[in-house]
């Protein structure tokens, strides 16, 4: 015991060898040094306020040691060999500097505050404890306030760790456990060496530098229970470890100012408000960050970043947010990628994955958002998704931005959906386990070499459409939604818009009804196909145009097709925008089963003429009276301004038409000449004149209005000339519907007195190379004129064609190129010479209408009473045609007095009409119209019986149906048998008829 009260206490001698406890006692400012040539233990000392030194070779106590509250340094030098100071009781309270080297440790326990200066230890560690605060090296010291070979144990009970220099072990770590925060003064490290390092305290922990060479997963491992773990500046790497770094927190991890780390991987998790934000400077693994109540998650590497463990496709999302924050995940530098082995779920903000190289939802990973959006960048590659990924969020919106190709898995939000390949293409997963790639209330889709493919279209259920591609491949889309789908404005894209060099498809189809109301654009040169389905309506309000090619336009639906216009606003028809175009030989059809309608303004172009309305309109058709040579006058206003290349046809229903072509809107006048009434059986009959407009050949929504006017026939009835008509009718619309091989779809058009025919386009023929001329044989009893081809010089010489051609009425055409055929002549033949029809003089007042015939060539007679020969698959209209010959033969004057003649005399039978009507097959309707034909037109000279005309008609049976006598020729010879039980109907024609 060595007592110098106020005094000092110097023990130097090198040679001391005290082997018993040594205790020290004095009081004041006066130091206290002892110097031990051995080990030294110190007994329960008590020093003032001077400084105190122990040297010895190894030192322990068996007392505490005590300081005074005010003290000066202690320095504890135990050599080589341990230095132990662990009494619970002491109380250093000024600075402390403990050495010693080789392989010994140094422990020192205190029970309040410690205040260390600076440790140099050998290989057997630092282990240093205090009760209240500890602090470590000096402010803005230089140098390390721990050097060890060993691990270092920091630790307090209730006070902060303060580390104001750096520690340095080489081997065992380096693991502080502070019962208050830990603080790191800006440029102090932490270097464990190769062995982990951790940190754990009641508070916060503020991070300058930490550093192991650890490869483990639990290689640097901090942990604040009610605080933040928060970088202390940025001179260097916050935290270094080729292993993993965990990191566990209450109110943030990097919040306001990230942790810099260069790790093999990293775990976070925050339990309560404060963000996690950490920004590796390599490539790492993020195998969880799981974020509390209120924080975001922002974690970024320079280069590829891997976020989760493959395979663990039910196990929870390795990133997740339960509160209001978002998710950050970015993988910055060139070709860095982003690759999701698991899910990735936020719960309030926004959740978004960037990388400058690719994105990779790899294996069923699972991307949700609660309430937030979801962006999916890759800046500088793809985005690819496989086959069991899910992008997902309830009510946030949904965008997938690539520099290339976007591979589509599933996407399904609340919200809009957008997906853009800078130069690439929008592709499908092939065999979905969900069959729709895109469920959402919009979807906006932008790519360069296509979007979807024929084979794999993109599937969307939503409710906007809004699409752009721009160099090559198609647009492909198909909706299975059954709601109403509309190609309209999402975010910024508009419409469906689709560009390029090579002719390329819009095909865009939906489940339900469609209303188009952005403008769907094609500038390929291909084709446009948009189809509702249901009973859904189709309607236009935006243009949908096809250009720079042949491409056509095709719009179906299961319900109405309804063509609005949003464009024109009024103007003049001039300066109408088309509202729905192609160039070039492509066509507009419109497929609808319900009624289709276009509205005011609309205009429908193709590349050779417009129309304004489908089908095309027929207003009030006006017949002024007939005159007395039977010529009838028809005028009716077709279309509407803007229309244009229609073609109207006239039916004047006595076996003859009119066509004209190139016809605009407006007004059309045409006349027609009759010889007698189309009903033979009935001369005083109305004659139905049928008016058929029919729109530009390119343009088909419902193909044709055909309008009837009937005017009613005074007098006696018409035969060779009229008596005069009523006075002008309002025109009623027949109803008539196509029928094809394939059933198409028919069209009903809005409601009007009438039906419309559904017909395809017609190819526009194009315009001839030569002049042709043809010349029409005109039957006087009904029947379609018999054409004939004339040599084009034949117009030079009218007479000397007429003096070869026998007696008839003839009408001769010319057709030049680039010109509606026009009429050159309409002139009746007598003995070679034009005359008037009306003539009476030489004899002519008795001659049969038939007369015209018998001197003309078989041949003629033949292909003129068989019109149904040329007609195919209609033996409804055969057989009207038949009918009407063997009326014919009943009125004519001159087979019945050759019946007559015979004196044959029995009662009616007329049975004729409904038998024809009954024999419905070709061949026998050809039989019935031959051998009726024959009986009116007999052979030159009347030198022929009915038997032998009868026999005719069996011969020219058997010549058209290149086989041995049918059921038609039966037919033919039991009619020939009934010929005489004709006869008083033939002599009741009140007509003139040759003697008996």
């Amino acid at each position: 015991t060595f007592n110098a009260q106020t005094g000092t206490i110097v023990l130097t001698n090198l040679g001391n060898e005290f082997t018993g406890p040594v205790r020290l006692l004095n009081s004041g400012a006066n130091a206290v040094s002892v110097n031990d040539s051995q080990a030294l233990n110190l007994a329960a000392s008590s020093v003032g306020s001077g400084s105190l030194t122990v040297t010895a070779d190894g030192i322990t106590e068996s007392g505490p040691i005590v300081q005074a509250a005010v003290a000066g340094a202690a320095t504890f030098n135990a050599g080589n060999a341990n230095l132990t100071l662990d009494q619970s009781g002491n109380k250093l309270t000024g600075l402390v500097t403990l050495k010693n080297s080789g392989t010994a440790a140094i422990t020192l326990v205190n029970a309040t505050s410690l205040n260390v200066s600076q440790v140099t230890a050998g290989s057997g560690g630092v282990n240093l404890q205090a009760a209240g605060a500890l602090t470590l090296g000096q402010a803005l010291g230089v140098g390390n306030a721990i050097s060890t070979g060993g691990a270092v144990d920091l630790a307090t009970t209730t006070g902060d760790v303060t580390l104001q220099q750096s520690i340095q072990s080489t081997a065992g770590g380096v693991t502080v456990n502070s019962g208050g925060a830990i603080n790191m003064a800006a440029g102090t490290l932490v270097d464990a060496g190769s062995d982990p390092l951790s940190l754990a305290a009641t508070g916060s922990i503020f991070v300058a530098a930490l550093q192991t060479t650890s490869a483990a997963f639990t290689a640097v491992n901090l942990s604040s229970q009610t605080g933040q773990v928060a970088a202390s500046g940025h001179a260097s790497t916050n935290i270094t470890s080729a292993g993993g770094l965990n990191i566990s927190a209450d109110n943030g991890i990097g919040s306001g100012d990230p942790l810099q780390v260069s790790v093999g991987s990293i775990t976070v998790q925050n339990a309560q408000i404060g963000d996690i934000d950490i920004a590796s400077l390599q490539p790492t693994t993020l195998l969880s960050a799981l974020q509390g109540v209120g924080g975001n998650i922002v974690i970024t590497s320079a280069g590829t970043m891997t976020v989760g463990l493959p395979g663990l496709t039910t196990a929870p999302a390795a990133v997740s947010t339960a509160g209001s924050g978002g998710i950050t995940l970015s993988a910055d530098g060139t070709a860095a990628a982003l690759v999701l082995d698991q899910g990735v779920s936020g719960a309030g903000s926004a959740v978004n994955l960037t990388a400058d190289g690719a994105v990779i939802l790899a294996g069923a990973v699972p991307v949700t958002s609660t309430a937030g959006d979801i962006n999916v960048t890759a800046a500088g590659s793809s985005i690819t998704m496989a086959s069991s990924s899910l992008l997902k969020s309830s009510s946030g919106a949904i965008a997938l931005n690539a520099a290339s190709g976007v591979l589509v898995s599933s996407i399904t939000t609340g919200s809009t959906v957008s997906v853009t390949s800078a130069t690439q293409s929008i592709a499908v997963v092939v065999g979905l386990p969900n069959s729709v790639n895109i469920t959402a209330g919009g979807a906006a889709l932008s790519a360069a070499t296509g979007i979807g493919t024929v084979t794999a279209p993109i599937v969307t259920s939503v409710g906007t459409l809004a699409a752009s591609n721009s160099t090559r491949n198609d647009i492909q889309a198909v909706n299975v939604g059954t709601g109403l789908l509309t190609i309209g404005t999402v975010g910024t894209t508009q419409g469906i818009q689709l560009s390029g060099g090579v002719p390329a498809t819009i095909n865009v189809s939906t489940a339900g009804p469609m209303q188009v109301t952005g403008n769907v654009l094609n500038t390929t040169g291909g084709n446009i196909m948009l189809t509702s389905g249901g009973t859904g309506s189709l309607t236009t309000v935006g243009r949908v145009v096809t250009s720079g090619g042949n491409g056509s336009i095709t719009l179906s639906t299961a319900g109405n097709l309804n063509i609005e216009d949003a464009v024109n606003q009024g103007i003049a028809p001039a300066f109408w925008t088309p509202d729905i175009q192609v160039s070039g030989s492509g066509q507009i059809i419109g497929n609808a089963a319900g009624q289709v309608a276009i509205g005011s303004n609309v205009l429908v172009q193709s590349g050779t003429g417009s129309v304004t309305e489908a089908p095309p309109a027929i207003g009030t058709i006006v017949i002024p009276q007939i005159n007395s040579d039977g010529i009838a006058t028809i005028t009716a206003p077709v279309g509407r301004p803007g229309d244009t290349d229609l073609t109207v046809t006239i039916d004047w229903h006595d076996g003859s038409t009119t066509t004209l072509l190139d016809v605009a809107g407006g007004a059309i006048t045409a006349a027609h000449h009759y010889l007698v009434n189309p009903n033979l059986a009935n001369g005083a009959a109305p004659i139905p004149m049928t008016v058929t407009v029919s729109g530009d050949p390119n343009i088909s929504f419902a193909g044709k209005t055909i309008a009837t006017a009937t005017a009613t026939i005074s007098g006696t009835g018409l035969f060779l000339a009229y008596q005069g008509l009523t006075v002008p009718v309002q025109a009623p619309i027949i109803i008539i519907v196509r029928i094809e091989e394939r059933p198409a779809q028919v069209v009903e058009v809005v409601s009007v007195d009438g039906w419309i025919e559904v017909v395809q386009p017609r190819p526009k023929q194009a315009p001839g190379e030569e002049r042709v001329v043809t010349m029409n044989l005109v039957p006087p009893g009904g029947g379609a004129p018999v054409p004939f081809q004339l040599p084009e010089n034949v117009t030079d010489d009218l007479p000397a064609l007429f003096k070869r051609l026998p007696d008839g009425h003839y009408q001769i055409f010319v057709d030049e190129p680039g010109r509606q055929p026009r009429m050159l002549i309409d002139v009746y033949l007598r003995q070679g010479r034009p005359v008037d029809p009306d003539d009476k003089f030489e004899g002519t007042e008795d001659r049969p209408p038939t007369a015209m015939f018998e001197a003309a060539p078989t041949r003629i007679l033949i292909s003129q009473a068989l019109p149904a020969a040329k007609i195919e698959n209609r033996d409804a209209t055969a057989a009207e045609f038949a009918d009407r010959a063997l009326a014919a033969s009943l009125q004519s004057p001159a087979p019945a007095a050759a019946i007559a003649s015979r004196g044959r005399r029995v009662a009616v039978h007329d049975r004729h009409a409904e038998s024809a009507g009954r024999w419905s097959s070709s061949a026998a309707t050809v039989g019935v119209a031959a051998l009726a034909g024959l009986v009116v037109l007999r052979p030159a000279g009347n030198q022929h019986t009915e038997d032998e005309r009868a026999q005719l008609a069996d011969r020219t049976l058997g010549h058209l149906n290149g086989q041995r006598l049918d059921r038609a020729a039966r037919w033919s010879r039991r009619v020939r048998r009934h010929l005489p039980l004709w006869m008083p109907f033939a002599r009741s024609d009140n007509r003139s008829q040759e003697p008996a």
